[in-house]
């Protein structure tokens, strides 16, 4: 019997292992040894359970994990939830209150909800909500121009507006995660919508896009465009919108020095 527990623990561990590395993806590639030998234990495992004839406790957990499996899966078809899915089984560090298991926020990451049936991520700017019943998105503006405001009651221009107000690269990425999943293209149209490109960028606009102080030389121009081109150019999954403002910000501040 202690041999079965142990090996059911074994079984386990290599199987959440293989959804830790599967789900890692924008982390650096895991040694081939590592997976192998996840493999190999999982297979070993399922192998002394069926010799066994315990292979039926494995029935009973998986039709006693359905619905959390279901539930996991109606957060991985969200972007949002997608995001908090892989965060979670990347195991990504930061101030979470779950001790780090959800993280990679740097302004004040809140990840949990008093209602079980929703998930929340905050960033320094913006605070998204998912519903895990109707897969519904939605954000407060947590400070600026448009702070209290929320996405659903704006029209696409001027949530598209946000992503060249919002200094926060973590805000960025989580309002072009609700634009996909609100108005698919949005990235495309957002290139030749003359009311969203109406904005003059000024130096105060730009500084803010690219994150820097009013005193930030050609130098600290230069590092603060490649640094977040290299993050949210679209090549790496960002938006040719935002890429295309950063690209206006960097001309502005180089002009005036």
């Amino acid at each position: 019997m202690i041999l079965l527990v142990i090996v059911a623990v074994v079984g386990a561990f290599a199987f959440a292992l293989l959804m830790k590395l599967y789900w890692a993806r924008n982390t650096p590639s895991k040694p081939t040894s590592m997976v192998t030998g996840a493999v190999v234990a999982l297979l070993a495992a399922l192998a002394i359970l069926a010799a066994s004839g315990r292979l039926h406790w494995l029935a009973a957990l998986a039709t006693g994990a359905l619905p959390f499996l279901r539930h996991a899966l109606r957060l991985a078809l969200n972007p949002v939830g997608g995001l908090l899915l892989r965060r979670f089984l990347a195991g990504r560090g930061g101030p979470s209150p779950l001790g780090g298991m959800f993280g990679g926020f740097r302004q004040s990451p809140r990840e949990a909800s008093d209602d079980p049936r929703q998930s929340s991520v905050q960033t320094g700017d913006l605070r998204m909500t998912l519903n895990h019943e109707t897969g519904e998105m939605d954000g407060e503006v947590l400070r600026g121009e448009r702070q209290g405001r929320r996405l659903g009651e704006m029209d696409l221009a001027e949530v598209v507006t946000l992503l060249t107000e919002f200094a926060d690269e973590r805000s960025r990425q989580l309002l072009s995660a609700y634009l996909d999943r609100r108005a698919p293209g949005w990235d495309d149209a957002a290139q030749g919508n003359q009311d969203i490109q109406q904005d003059t960028m000024t130096v105060d606009r730009a500084l803010k896009v690219l994150d820097l102080p009013d005193s930030a030389g050609r130098d600290d121009v230069v590092a603060a465009h490649r640094r977040l081109m290299q993050r949210l150019h679209p090549d790496r999954g960002g938006s040719a919108f935002l890429a295309a403002t950063l690209n206006e910000a960097k001309k502005v501040l180089l002009d005036r020095l």
